[in-house]
């Protein structure tokens, strides 16, 4: 994913991307796979925390409409903490899945001679 991708879903997006080389998505080649597959926690783990962020914060959206102010505010701190935590799972999966990635990538060098 470039720079100038647009995320609409935040943390989730880069795991979708991993969950779909993980499923043989198209142009995936098998060192993307087998690296995908080395991420698998920490993208689950960044999308279920999406997830919670979801819900957490439509639950604060309710509480404010019942009138319970208090616990709508603490709801949507507690949304922000999801997000927090769900965006260094994803991070965590990018950097991984990249560094795995690198030394696949690279061209050897010939061996320089005396």
């Amino acid at each position: 994913m470039s720079s100038s991708d647009v995320q609409f879903l935040g943390p989730v997006e880069p795991a979708l991307d991993y969950l779909s080389i993980m499923h043989g998505g198209l142009g995936s080649t098998p060192a993307e796979m087998a690296c995908a597959e080395k991420v698998k926690a920490p993208t689950l783990l960044a999308g279920g925390c999406t997830l919670g962020m979801v819900g957490t914060g439509l639950f604060g959206v309710y509480k404010l409409f019942k009138g319970k102010p208090a616990t709508g505010v603490t709801a949507f701190v507690g949304a922000g903490v999801f997000y927090i935590i769900g965006a260094a799972f994803a991070t965590a999966a990018t950097k991984a899945f990249e560094a795995c990635l690198a030394p696949a990538e690279q061209p050897k060098l010939p061996a320089a001679g005396p």
